[in-house]
């Protein structure tokens, strides 16, 4: 849930969570699906899993117009958005061992200044890692 969770972040487009999703809240067959909202009692790893990404979503190059790219290495995605001020590169493991993610080839789209500047990245299993550079890393 957590790498589905920050993978939605990441990506380009309007985040909407559904009713009690932060808190932890099930649903099922009806009338299962609209339960309560479970106040004081939410789950606590649920709910800082939110915070999380609605940190993330605060990154200039995730909540507004951005360029996007995405592209998979080896059993890994890899996510890159870049706006005036800022690149987010996010690395994705959805495997059971450690993965080692390189600068990608030319053939992804990337420009040549983004792809120099991506470094070697080991992400462990069932992890993901984030990056953020400034303009001045990049130099457009």
């Amino acid at each position: 849930m957590r790498q589905a969770v920050l993978l939605w972040t990441v990506l380009p487009g309007n985040r909407v969570i559904y009713y009690g999703d932060e808190a932890g809240l099930t649903g099922g067959r009806d009338p299962q699906n609209r339960k309560y909202y479970p106040w004081g009692h939410e789950d606590a790893a649920t709910m800082a899993l939110y915070a999380e990404a609605t940190h993330w979503r605060q990154l200039p190059a995730l909540h507004g117009a951005a360029a996007f790219w995405t592209f998979a290495m080896e059993a890994g995605l890899v996510v890159v958005r870049q706006s005036a001020a800022q690149v987010v590169v996010a690395y994705f493991n959805p495997t059971n061992g450690a993965l080692l993610f390189s600068p990608p080839a030319p053939a992804t789209g990337l420009p040549p200044a983004l792809q120099e500047l991506l470094p070697t990245v080991l992400v462990q299993a069932h992890d993901q890692v984030l990056q953020t550079f400034t303009q001045s890393s990049f130099g457009r």
